[in-house]
């Protein structure tokens, strides 16, 4: 799939209803190419029966009605329209060895070219460094004349890896289709254990996570293909004997009782499973007093360190024996485990990180395994998230919940960052890309690490929420009710509602709805505009080029010197300033308000508004539609301009009116009429 389509398809996900203005000057792209973009979409969504893309000629008006969003979710999550023809050099090599695992035969050279469709020269030169990598971790790449090539080593070691790759390239975009497209996987069998192991959450009152139901049917799949294929035996690291004997494997082994594998195989799947349940289970195995101890040992060094009282040790004891049941096969067992937030978490909460670290060595001495630096960021943000919670206030203005494909850890970290940024909204938990729809309509609102297929508003986010991240999310919230009459009321209800009488919360909502919804010029009748600044066609500019934010800020300073309003020196404090902290000069969504003090060089009060035709990328790597430079003449005359200005651009239809404008003149309209200004001829 292209990724403007995809871009496109993502888009109109987030934003039920748009215009062809608005998204032009959101996706940057021209309208012969979005028409074009969009008549893509509309071209499979009637294919597959599905309601097309409307867009009203007159207004340029876009809905997007249920069945179109079905169809566009179900285009974006499998990647229907994928370019499967070039598969990148990593994704080859991955291939390949996946390939040369579960092959009846030794495929010769020529075999595994036409498999990648690349050149013999060039599947050669994947081989070679397939044989540097297999050699690190002492496996053998064959290769002869007569038999062609072949893979050998402990059959521990080559399943380890092959497991590996199978979740490397199920990570990598439409890497579950290319595995199809080149005959890997058969999917009514990839259904039917998907289907099993839900069955088996049930029955053991385990929960997998979204990714894992998506991706533990194709690994079982393939690994029970290499073990047909494979006459190696396997052996365990330590004695799997207490193991094999516990109701959850002997359960769990039946769930391949027609893959007429041995014993032996069979426990290995089930080890499979049970390694990859991160969510919170109610498994008994591992839950040894022993264990307990030295996770409360463990709890008490990290609250001494961190000259804390945490509370509910008990249940937070329980938090992380849950979590610790599966880890310990995983840990015991040599099974990798991908953490993507690793990195990040360790960049974001150091300190926390380190006293983790130092506190767990009583867990490592009560399993006899060190723990993985993955593997300590799961607790580190199980323990992260339980001292962001605070007591639950007992009303709020909104409700909404979290959807999160990632796990216990991930979720309930994310879930209680942003119970603890948005204090007016009650967050009904954290829930599977699965089961949230059970809990849709009783929210206004969900924040999601991923595209969903639901009505109500949603506000895409990243599993880990550093500094940017939530700054971003909370501009995107006041953006969305500052532009919703009912959600401006509910807000400005909650912070009032110890004023008002609670028999009367009705008839004041629906009067400050009514009050809210009057026209823009009504709204600004108790302002004098006097105290607005006089605009003119000279104060607006206009750029129809991609060049460097130096050299359009130049272009907008131009007519301030000009006229005499500021100094060379402003000039270039303003530059100085602008590149260090442009993150803070804005008025809304991409538009910046470059600008320095009174006492650095202004003349007199003045504006110069610059509106982008093509987005210019600022110091903070976000992309201006509106620069407004600023001449200040004291602390307080701009005052008035600026929140006329701010509550202006924060109206997405007002902001797409103005950077769509013709001409100066219907800029300067927008500018002054919309909210009520004056315009001075």
């Amino acid at each position: 799939m292209k990724k403007e389509v995809s871009d496109l398809v993502l888009y109109f996900l987030e934003h039920h209803s748009s215009t062809l203005t608005a998204v032009e000057e959101e996706m940057c792209r021209n309208k012969r190419s979005l028409q074009a973009c969009i008549d893509d979409v509309n071209q499979y969504l009637i294919k597959e029966n599905r309601e097309a893309i409307r867009i009203d000629s007159k207004n340029g008006n876009i809905t997007i009605n249920e069945s179109t969003r079905e169809g566009l979710y179900y285009f974006l999550k499998h990647g229907v329209m994928a370019d499967l023809n070039y598969i990148a050099p990593e994704m080859r090599e991955s291939l390949l060895f996946i390939k040369l695992c579960i092959t009846d035969g030794n495929p010769a050279l020529q075999d595994l070219a036409d498999l990648v469709q690349v050149s013999k020269n060039t599947a050669l030169q994947d081989l070679k460094r397939i044989r540097d990598i297999l050699s690190e971790k002492m496996i053998e790449l064959n290769y002869t004349r007569k038999n062609g090539y072949s893979i050998s080593g402990e059959e521990f070691k080559i399943r380890k890896l092959f497991i590996e790759e199978i979740k490397r390239v199920l990570a990598a975009q439409f890497g579950f289709s290319f595995l199809c497209r080149l005959g890997f996987l058969d999917k009514e069998d990839i259904f039917f254990l998907r289907r099993r192991l839900i069955n088996m959450e049930k029955k053991l009152s385990i929960a997998l996570t979204d990714e894992q139901i998506d991706d533990l049917p194709v690994v079982l799949y393939l690994l029970i293909q290499r073990m047909k294929h494979s006459n190696a035996s396997w052996r365990a690291e330590f004695d799997l004997a207490d193991m094999e004997q516990s109701n959850e494997i002997q359960t769990l082994k039946h769930m391949f009782w027609d893959s007429h594998l041995d014993d032996e195989d069979k426990t290995y799947l089930a080890l499979q499973i049970l390694s990859s349940n991160m969510l919170e289970s109610v498994l008994a195995i591992s839950s040894s007093n022993e264990l307990s101890l030295a996770v409360r040992t463990t709890i008490d060094m990290v609250d001494t360190q961190l000259a804390t009282n945490l509370l509910d040790k008990s249940e937070l004891l329980n938090k992380i024996l849950l979590h610790l049941r599966p880890a310990i096969y995983r840990i015991r067992f040599n099974l990798s485990i991908q953490n993507p937030l690793t990195e990040q978490f360790i960049a974001e909460f150091p300190a926390m990180f380190a006293i983790v670290s130092k506190s767990v060595y009583p867990i490592e001495k009560s399993i006899g395994a060190s723990i993985s630096k993955e593997e300590l960021v799961y607790l580190a943000m199980i323990i992260q998230a339980w001292i962001y919670r605070t007591e639950e206030r007992q009303e709020y203005a909104f409700r909404a919940l979290v959807v999160c494909r990632n796990g216990t850890s991930v979720s309930k970290l994310l879930l209680e960052t942003l119970k603890d940024m948005f204090s007016h909204i009650q967050f009904m938990g954290a829930y599977a890309e699965r089961h949230f729809k059970e809990y849709e309509q009783e929210v206004d609102f969900i924040f999601s690490t991923v595209p969903l297929n639901t009505s109500k508003k949603t506000f895409i986010v990243k599993p880990f929420l550093n500094r940017a991240a939530r700054s971003e999310i909370r501009n995107a919230i006041d953006k969305h009710i500052n532009r919703n009459a009912d959600k401006k009321a509910k807000e400005l209800i909650y912070y009032l509602k110890e004023h008002i009488n609670e028999g009367n919360y009705q008839i004041v909502h629906d009067k400050i709805v009514d009050f809210f919804n009057k026209s823009p010029k009504l709204k600004m009748e108790s302002s004098t505009n006097s105290h607005l600044f006089p605009f003119k066609k000279e104060h607006i500019l206009f750029l129809d080029e991609t060049i460097h934010w130096r050299d359009a800020l130049a272009y907008a300073i131009k007519p301030l010197l000009s006229r005499e309003s500021i100094t060379e020196g402003y000039s270039q404090k303003l530059y100085e300033i602008f590149e260090r902290e442009s993150d803070r000069m804005m008025l809304g969504p991409h538009v910046y308000l470059p600008h320095a003090q009174p006492s650095d060089g202004v003349n007199k009060q003045d504006f110069s508004i610059l509106i982008c035709r093509k987005q210019i990328q600022m110091p903070d790597s976000h992309f201006a539609k509106v620069i407004v430079v600023l001449a200040p003449s004291d602390y307080h005359l701009h005052v008035p301009t600026l929140l006329h200005l701010n509550e202006l651009f924060l109206e997405e239809d007002s902001l797409n009116k103005i950077v769509s404008a013709s001409s100066e003149e219907d800029a300067l309209k927008f500018i002054t009429e919309e909210k009520g200004g004056d315009q001075d001829e």
